[in-house]
């Protein structure tokens, strides 16, 4: 009847092998034609029982026809591909909506690999912690963002509140816009009360450009030394230098202590003028106490 179970039981062997089923060329099948969940059941009931499968070369396959597979272990751990053998294991696939989650309590989740790791995807890559997201390698590797050849964009850190940036570098010192192509660098921001420190310590602070230096401000410019001379346009290359502009009220005055202020009295053949010949110009050439020589 329905009811009918039919029971193979062997009542006092203890050894693996208590119960055997062999085919010697031929297969073993089990099917139940039960449609509910625990159709067939494997079950090692004893406390510290377990379940070995082993098969040839043709390996192990498990499909299910649209359901679930699920492997639980309460405490124990979950080993798949863990043996001492070379082998490539796979999770997952690329079809359509299919997805991989992969999720980790209060202990850590690690990717460990003597060889690379590689994470690619035709869709957004995201790393997101509620701590800090560190990314290391160990003494002398190179750690590389952005750098394949392909067009993309790469931006680091948001504008956000009291968000912050920190670069630093060792004493292999740091390169930044330095590639040989034409392009713009920009640093800093002209918003509001925004400002930009450039400083260097007992070195030099060097800027070239190939193209014409420009320096603007809507405040007070200064260019100043605490303890060496300030030049302007002394290295050896012959160039006009203008100080100043014509411009309505514009103003030039050159002040000096205790030192003296020469014009135009290099050691060259030169001409040198005063004054301008304009209109109601006027040229006024004054001394103290001391002598006036023309």
């Amino acid at each position: 009847g329905a009811n009918e179970t039919i029971e193979v039981y062997n009542e006092k062997g203890t050894t693996a092998n208590a119960i055997y089923a062999h085919s010697a060329l031929g297969g073993i099948n089990l099917n139940a034609g039960r449609s509910a969940a625990g159709a067939i059941t494997l079950n090692a009931s004893g406390t510290a029982g377990g379940i070995s499968l082993q098969t040839g070369s043709s390996g192990v396959t498990t499909a299910t026809n649209n359901g679930v597979f699920t492997v639980t272990t309460g405490t124990g751990a979950v080993s798949i591909g863990a043996d001492a053998f070379a082998k490539t294991i796979t999770l997952g696939s690329n079809t359509g909506a299919t997805a991989v989650s992969i999720v980790s309590g209060s202990g850590n989740t690690a990717l460990t690999s003597t060889g690379l790791i590689t994470a690619t995807s035709t869709g957004a890559i995201a790393l997101t912690s509620d701590a800090s997201v560190s990314l290391e390698v160990a003494s002398g590797g190179i750690l590389n963002i952005g750098t394949a050849a392909s067009l993309s964009n790469v931006n680091i850190g948001n504008e956000i509140g009291a968000s912050a940036v920190e670069v630093d570098c060792g004493t292999g010192g740091g390169s930044f816009c330095a590639s040989a192509t034409v392009h713009s660098t920009t640093l800093g921001g002209t918003t509001g009360a925004s400002a930009t420190t450039v400083q260097a310590g007992s070195g030099n602070l060097v800027i070239n450009g190939g193209g014409a230096l420009l320096i603007d401000s809507v405040g007070n410019t200064e260019i100043n030394s605490s303890a060496g001379l300030i030049k302007v346009g002394t290295d050896g290359v012959a160039t006009t230098i203008s100080i100043g502009n014509t411009t309505g009220a514009t103003s030039v005055v050159v002040d000096t202590g205790t030192g003296d202020a020469k014009f135009g009295a290099s050691a060259t053949a030169h001409a040198t003028t005063l004054g301008s010949t304009t209109g109601a110009s006027a040229t006024t050439l004054q001394a103290g106490s001391s002598a006036l020589t023309i």
